[in-house]
């Protein structure tokens, strides 16, 4: 009998189903797009990915009288069939034959419609994102990095993970990201993606590369599980340069290859660059690298101190001729020249970022915290589950969740109160690493001024007139 499946190279999460506010967020890995259908539409995709095996048309005719939509049924099967979020019969797991036929170009759209679910899932108490640094365990000793000295061999087991992804999945969870150390040196690497995946996780993976490329088998069991994204770090276009940074031979030939690899079946890349001071003068060249790949880049500057808070990491940090070089270039991006006005902030209203609100982070010693940068535990998971942390963060006032989540900008009492602040690109976990939970960050702080600097003086010559800085707007 035919069957009406969900692909497997579709995301997808339901929200408050068989109710008026259902919703359904659903992200294509395979032609980049996301779709969001409300009420009964969602309510009947809902229904069909409820089926691991896809569901009998008649069973699906059944539903739909039963939800008074029979008529429209052949019509929301063959709209979303034409879209590729629904396919008659199995979907083809041959990771070959549908990966080489992604379409490449990522629909802009996606990104705003994440993220305004995103907003709209907290605020109705569900987990948008969960992070996880599955070891510490890393195939590279980067001068800059920011994990413990003592890394062990301890990581996350798939038994451990598969409580944890379950209970995040019970919470709304969309988006689950993996890490390290080197994520992919983890034992249950594969099992732990398979196991997400079979949850219809959006799937991220940060990674240097370097295993992918000894275990070619490795990096295709990734492609067949459709990754929204793989980000691979890669520091220079400098093979030189790069291995200065990784201490590590031949690790740039080995990333580079990878990045490449993936180009050549459709996923989604992120070039990861932060700039040191050994590598910044070839930022342009990274670009190039970067385009050339069809990869996505992330270029910043900023050194988190290692979670112990030693600010070793500092000695690599970019000079003020270079950092001016990076704010200047239109090019570049950090370019500050196409801004506008950067955003009034109300302290006493806006609170600090995402972690340990939208996301949450848990790390190899199962502590639950913001971000990898934000290290204020919430909770561990040797000791209860992920689903109890949460709940008790949304419920009981005590909690060190429920307090974080409820915190604003005022509690920085040395922030927000110099015009500069408003081009500091704010991270809690900086001050606190640097010093002390509300803390401000030297680091941002020495950012932000010189932002702010190249700010006004390049309005000043696109207006031939001294800019008329107004007055910080601050409540």
């Amino acid at each position: 009998m035919k069957t009406v499946n969900v692909p497997a190279w579709i995301a997808c999460r339901t929200y408050f189903p068989e109710t008026e506010q259902s919703k359904t967020i659903i992200s294509s890995q395979k032609t980049h797009k996301t779709v969001l259908l409300d009420g009964l539409a969602s309510d009947l995709y809902n229904f069909i990915a409820s089926h691991d095996d896809g569901v009998a048309e008649d069973e699906l005719r059944e539903y739909a009288v039963k939800k008074d939509i029979a008529d429209e049924l052949d019509g929301f099967v063959e709209q979303l069939s034409n879209l590729q979020l629904l396919t008659d019969g199995m979907p083809n797991d041959d990771f070959i034959s549908t990966t080489l036929q992604y379409t490449k170009k990522e629909d802009k759209s996606r990104h705003a419609i994440e993220d305004d679910v995103c907003k709209w899932a907290f605020k109705n108490g569900f987990l948008w994102s969960l992070f996880m640094e599955l070891t510490y365990k890393c195939n590279c000793r980067c001068i800059h990095c920011y994990n413990p000295a003592f890394r062990g061999v301890q990581e996350i087991s798939f038994e451990k993970a598969k409580e944890i992804i379950d209970d995040a999945v019970r919470l709304g969870c969309f988006e689950f990201i993996v890490s390290g150390g080197e994520c992919t040196l983890d034992s249950d690497f594969v099992k732990i993606l398979e196991y997400a995946h079979s949850k219809r996780m959006q799937i991220r993976i940060f990674t240097n590369g370097i295993n992918l490329y000894d275990n070619p088998q490795l990096l295709e069991k990734i492609v067949s599980l459709y990754p929204y994204q793989v980000g691979i770090s890669v520091y220079s276009a400098d093979k030189d340069k790069h291995e200065t940074v990784t201490t590590i031979k031949n690790s740039w030939n080995k990333s580079v290859a990878v990045l490449e690899k993936l180009k050549s079946y459709g996923v989604n890349t992120q070039v990861k660059c932060v700039q040191l001071a050994e590598t910044v003068k070839g930022w342009r060249e990274t670009l190039e690298l970067a385009k050339k790949y069809d990869s996505a880049v992330a270029i910043d500057v900023t050194l988190t101190p290692t979670v112990e808070g030693d600010r070793k990491t500092w000695k690599h940090f970019v000079s003020d001729e270079d950092l001016v070089d990076l704010l200047t270039d239109p090019e570049s991006p950090m370019y500050v020249g196409g801004w506008t006005e950067p955003p009034a902030i109300d302290i006493n209203r806006d609170g600090p970022c995402y972690a340990g609100n939208h996301t949450l982070c848990i790390n190899p010693n199962l502590n639950v915290v913001g971000c990898v940068s934000l290290p204020l535990v919430f909770g561990n998971l040797g000791k209860e589950s992920l689903y109890d942390v949460w709940q008790r963060g949304q419920t009981d006032k005590e909690s060190t969740l429920y307090k974080w989540q409820h915190v604003l900008l005022a509690e920085w009492k040395d922030c927000f109160k110099e015009d500069y602040c408003r081009f500091c690109h704010f991270c809690p976990g900086m001050g606190m690493l640097e010093d002390k939970l509300y803390a401000k960050s030297e680091l941002l702080c020495k950012v932000a001024k010189m932002k702010m600097k190249i700010f006004y003086e390049l309005k000043d010559k696109q207006t031939d007139k001294p800019y008329q800085n107004g007055i910080c707007q601050m409540k």
